[in-house]
């Protein structure tokens, strides 16, 4: 491969993505997520979490069930605070 064929090999890629890049900023995203829709999916993430190690705890690990049963209860204490924070922040 030539220089030249390189060149226009490289051009026609950055041609590529600033088309991409021109099709992608010509419409209006409309992102609907506020900050308390934030918090929400957030403390349902972490809820998950936190149900996640407490049956891993009791599932797979029992003799180190109480470990991960008080993470998992620690897990569920942020989600309690970060769903009480909605509208107040």
């Amino acid at each position: 491969m030539g220089i030249l064929s390189r060149v226009l090999f490289f051009n026609s890629i950055k041609f590529k993505i600033n088309k991409r890049y021109l099709l992608l900023h010509d419409k209006k995203i409309n992102m609907s997520l506020n900050k308390n829709k934030i918090f929400g999916y957030t403390a349902l993430v972490i809820l998950t979490l936190g149900t996640a190690l407490i049956a891993l705890g009791l599932i797979k690990y029992p003799e180190y069930a109480i470990g991960f049963c008080v993470a998992g209860v620690g897990f569920y204490a942020i989600a309690w605070a970060f769903n009480a924070l909605k509208g107040r922040i």
